[in-house]
């Protein structure tokens, strides 16, 4: 997905505690993506790792726009 000029990677999750698998970091890694989401059913938003947060449906929007 493409933010402006800068591109972000978005995985969507059922779990309220998302365990993202190694392949998406690899992922991240072979393409140079600095910013990463992982949506999940929360309200707020926290960090997973350095660049990827988790984040509900609402929040992702609202940072997207």
């Amino acid at each position: 997905m493409r933010r402006g000029r800068k591109e972000v990677a978005v995985e969507c999750k059922l779990s309220k505690a998302p365990v993202v698998a190694r392949g998406f970091y690899y992922l991240l890694g072979d393409l140079k993506i600095k910013e990463a989401y992982v949506v999940c059913p929360i309200a707020g938003s926290f960090s997973l790792s350095k660049g990827v947060t988790a984040i509900g449906v609402a929040g992702l929007i609202e940072k997207l726009r």
